[in-house]
């Protein structure tokens, strides 16, 4: 694949560079408590990639989160503009997990799989052709 993706938090001061080296292993909508907290809003839109697809560059400050029982991530953010940035860790071991509003250009983006859907808030409509589970889609869970 030759495409190179870029996205940033809203100030600037992280920076990231995607470079695939195959498709993204998942692209999935989040409807879980904590993506609706993290990201603010009903649910979090994200693309699982290869770590090694990936660089970023400034300074993040980092917390861990169960996102599964006894599966922890670290969720990352600027710590200039608390812009949430890639999560990684060992719930998911070499995949970075990349929120889709942070890319300069999202609209290559085409969601495969909703999670958590039990907790979809009722005012918040997807497209109902978009697979739902009530946890993490299989292709997720590894």
């Amino acid at each position: 694949m030759s495409e190179i993706y870029k996205g940033s938090c809203l100030c600037g001061a992280v920076q990231y560079v995607y470079r695939p080296s195959r498709e993204p292993i998942a692209t999935v909508v989040c409807h879980c408590l904590d993506c609706q907290r993290y990201t603010g809003t009903a649910f979090g839109t994200y693309i699982l990639i290869p770590s090694d697809d990936f660089s970023q560059t400034g300074e993040v400050r980092s917390f861990e989160t169960e996102v599964a029982p006894g599966r922890i991530n670290q969720r990352n953010f600027c710590v200039t503009c608390g812009s949430h940035m890639a999560e990684y860790g060992p719930a998911f071991p070499g995949i970075t997990i990349l929120p889709v509003g942070t890319l300069d250009d999202a609209s290559w983006i085409k969601p495969a799989a909703q999670c958590f859907a039990g907790r979809t808030q009722p005012w918040a409509y997807l497209n109902d052709d978009i697979r739902k589970f009530d946890a993490l889609p299989p292709i997720v869970e590894r």
